[in-house]
């Protein structure tokens, strides 16, 4: 059997346990900016990747694999954009209302999905990429990603940086809805490990307080 077997129990879209699926109650949220995801090819199956939720929430959001052996997806960057990385570099200027400002053309955000290490590969590898610029964001606020052991409090996740971009670019309701669902899907992760063996009626009564 695959290490990416998907369980029987589990949502095939959210990876949630059935009863905690949270598809239903994803938003569906229009935007201008364009975005691409780079994702690293062990990313694809994790039932705590961000950018699932993501792709559920903007549709019209690109993925593009890369890393795993066999896989090689081109990035096709689209006419009339400025496309630009969000990547955590110290030398990247701060993607806020001044930088936005002097921006001619709706905003192409390329966004690499994976570990630090492969995320930085991803960049120093490809030819291509060496000539966007790349931008960061600045916040104050700790994580609210708590699913992955050895996360940091100052490292954000992918769905967690894209947000706190589409606030500047979009406006803050766009990030504040991308908020709510992650912590969502944090709270259900979190109470899923915490309820093995609890039944159908009590999860089912969980899923109403949360």
């Amino acid at each position: 059997m695959s290490k990416f077997h998907i369980k029987s129990n589990s949502c095939p879209i959210c990876r949630l346990r059935t009863e905690l699926c949270l598809c239903s109650e994803v938003p569906n949220i229009t935007i201008n900016t364009k975005i691409a995801i780079l994702m690293h090819g062990l990313e694809e199956h994790k039932s705590t990747n961000t950018v699932r939720l993501l792709k559920l929430a903007i549709p019209e959001t690109q993925i593009n694999l890369f890393g795993r052996l066999g896989v090689s997806e081109e990035l096709q960057i689209p006419d009339k954009v400025t496309p630009l990385i969000l990547f955590p570099d110290a030398s990247a200027p701060v993607l806020d209302e001044e930088f936005c400002a002097r921006l001619k053309l709706p905003v192409f955000l390329i966004v690499p999905d994976g570990t630090w290490t492969q995320a930085r590969k991803l960049i120093h590898r490809r030819s291509n990429l060496h000539s966007i610029p790349r931008v960061r964001i600045s916040r104050a606020e700790p994580s609210r990603y708590k699913v992955r052991r050895g996360q940091s409090a100052e490292g954000l996740c992918t769905l967690e940086a894209i947000a706190e971009a589409l606030g500047v670019l979009e406006g803050e309701h766009i990030k504040t809805q991308l908020n709510e669902l992650l912590d969502l899907m944090v709270k259900r992760v979190m109470w899923t490990r915490a309820s093995y063996g609890v039944s159908l009626a009590e999860i089912c009564q969980k899923k109403q307080l949360i």
